[in-house]
């Protein structure tokens, strides 16, 4: 190796990264353990580009209305749309805050606080001390293209990378790993 790689990577060329595109649900144990161990990877040195996108576990079962899934209150769009909502919302802060958010709700959920997805204001604590600016998630939270944006995610799995809606395999010309959904 010539040595350029490294030092391309050690200067922040993201071009050199790996990229990885991961469609989750903040409810996935699976995703809980990719969470985890690519925050790992990338303290012991591994430069990432990572992508999450939403997958609503919840709009895929067995008797759902998709159509009418993504019309209906919030509060009945199943355990874990008020976390990808406030995970989008943080991602409109950055990339590093959206980082720490997903991370540690993961943490909160599986490990630690086990608190419950569908619990604004246990949402709301994790992001608090993440360094999110609460009034600014606030006013962003009230924004209904949040629900459109995690829907866009989702309909891409289904479609562009052929998740199935009932048995979540990924079509064979991507990965899926451990249902967490990585698509390389």
């Amino acid at each position: 190796m010539d040595g350029k790689g490294a030092s391309a990577r050690n200067a922040g060329d993201r071009s050199e990264m790996l990229k990885l595109e991961i469609f989750h649900d903040y409810i996935w144990p699976f995703a809980y353990n990719a969470a985890v161990w690519l925050d790992k990877v990338k303290r012991d040195g591994m430069e990432l580009d990572i992508t999450w996108k939403s997958f609503v576990l919840d709009a895929n079962k067995d008797g759902v209305d998709y159509e009418l899934f993504w019309q209906l209150p919030i509060e009945e769009q199943g355990r874990s749309m008020y976390a990808h909502k406030i995970g989008k919302a943080a991602l409109r802060q950055g990339q590093e805050l959206f980082d720490q958010f997903n991370l540690n709700i993961y943490i909160s959920r599986h490990s630690g606080k086990r608190i419950r997805l569908d619990k604004y204001d246990e949402l709301l604590e994790v992001s608090v001390e993440c360094g999110l600016n609460k009034e600014q998630l606030l006013l962003d939270l009230e924004d209904p293209k949040l629900i459109l944006e995690i829907r866009k995610d989702h309909d891409e799995a289904l479609g562009t990378h052929g998740v199935d809606r009932k048995s979540t395999r990924l079509n064979s010309s991507h990965w899926w790993i451990s249902y967490a959904g990585f698509c390389l």
